[in-house]
């Protein structure tokens, strides 16, 4: 028997879209997604009368009664959840007290990076010219932005990353 219909019941997927939707559309979920699928995964599913492949959120996971209007899930987008379960209960008061779709805030709340497809953040080096390093600007630097200045100057160039766990 089929690992998702029991006594006429569905096991489904909730996903929101960045739209502004107020309530998720559910999807039936097929036996070969059905061990990746998780809350806080984005996945792509047919949206409207056109099936347009549409990539969304899964904001939960449940078993409701079997509906023959209901479409399948085509692909799940990530390995691992983009959110956790605190910021999806947290972007869902956000859509709530703002009154917008809860995948718009979760639309905002994903990295760029996440959101074109990359599969690594783009890292940002820092370096200054010697020009600068002898301008007249150097000097009305802070405390903070001095501390700054020079670890750019000892260890140039460098990462942004880097530079702030210095």
């Amino acid at each position: 028997m089929d690992n998702l219909v029991q006594d006429n019941l569905v096991f489904v997927a909730d996903i929101v879209f960045d739209r502004p939707l107020r309530k998720p559309f559910s999807y039936i979920i097929p036996n070969d997604l059905f061990d990746a699928i998780g809350k806080g995964k984005r996945v792509k599913v047919p949206l409207g009368k056109g099936n347009k492949p549409t990539i969304g959120f899964c904001v939960e996971t449940k078993h409701i009664p079997a509906d023959p209007k209901l479409k399948s899930i085509f692909a799940i987008m990530d390995e691992e959840p983009l959110v956790s379960a605190h910021l999806l209960e947290f972007t869902k008061w956000i859509a709530d007290y703002y009154l917008c779709g809860w995948g718009q805030v979760l639309q905002a709340v994903v990295p760029a990076w996440v959101r074109s497809g990359a599969t690594t953040p783009k890292v940002f080096i820092v370096d200054f010219s010697e020009k600068f390093r002898m301008s007249s600007a150097t000097k009305k630097f802070s405390l903070q932005q001095t501390r700054i200045f020079e670890q750019l100057h000892l260890h140039h160039p460098i990462s942004i990353k880097d530079l702030c766990i210095k």
